[in-house]
């Protein structure tokens, strides 16, 4: 049986001009999950990451931090998160750009309040099925568990693999392998802390899910944050 971990970027920049770059918060969390890890033992046979640049950042310091720097790297689109602009862009028509949203955003008087509103009435939108997307919810989730069977075949007569992602597709594997529909992956995602590790175990009865979030190393670093 083999063991995969699925590792959530550290935090990004949410209220940057460019989302995809770690904060210093977020290189601080991926090297405390990487040395988390290498303390209880992990040494993975395969490590795979998404292409985005948040999950290249926190894959190096994972690495550093977990003394892994020998190990080739895998890079894989199909765990590149959701195409947040794209879904918020059906719902708010004005945020034509990620910038464009924090411009406006970082005026009002809670802005974290305010894109959490946006964000939440964008991804109802493409839960419930609605067109006209570059990904549609159901394409998103099929590319993720796609990538999720790729990994569990290479895994399962005993190896241990990583994969860097994102909290969306933490929350597609994690929906699927309960037999949960697309709806509750909303409900999921919320809660995926960054830097959290999700386990999972891959045999001849499929990927079962072990443990969900884990985030007490991040905690315990007294660095935790959702986003």
């Amino acid at each position: 049986m083999g063991v995969i971990y699925l590792l959530r970027h550290g935090q990004a920049s949410l209220f940057g001009r460019d989302y995809d770059v770690l904060s210093d918060t977020g290189v601080e969390q991926s090297r405390v999950v990487g040395a988390a890890l290498s303390a209880r033992g992990v040494r993975p046979e395969l490590v795979v990451r998404g292409s985005m640049r948040r999950h290249r950042q926190t894959t190096e310091a994972v690495q550093a931090a977990a003394g892994w720097e020998d190990l080739e790297v895998i890079v894989d689109p199909r765990w590149d998160e959701i195409d947040h602009v794209d879904i918020i862009k059906a719902h708010e028509p004005r945020y034509t750009s990620h910038a464009a949203m924090v411009d406006h955003l970082v005026d009002g008087p809670d802005p974290d309040g305010a894109f959490r509103t946006v964000f939440d009435g964008a991804l109802r939108r493409w839960v419930d099925g609605a067109t006209g997307y570059v990904e549609t919810s159901e394409e998103f989730r099929a590319r993720v568990n796609s990538a999720l069977d790729d990994v569990a075949a290479q895994t399962a007569t005993g190896q241990t693999a990583v994969v860097i992602t994102s909290g969306g597709p933490v929350a597609a594997v994690t929906a699927t392998r309960l037999g949960l529909e697309m709806t509750s992956w909303l409900q999921i995602s919320r809660l995926v802390i960054n830097a959290s590790v999700t386990k999972l175990v891959a045999g001849e009865a499929g990927v079962t899910v072990v443990s969900f979030n884990e985030h007490g190393h991040v905690e315990a670093a007294g660095s935790l944050t959702y986003h």
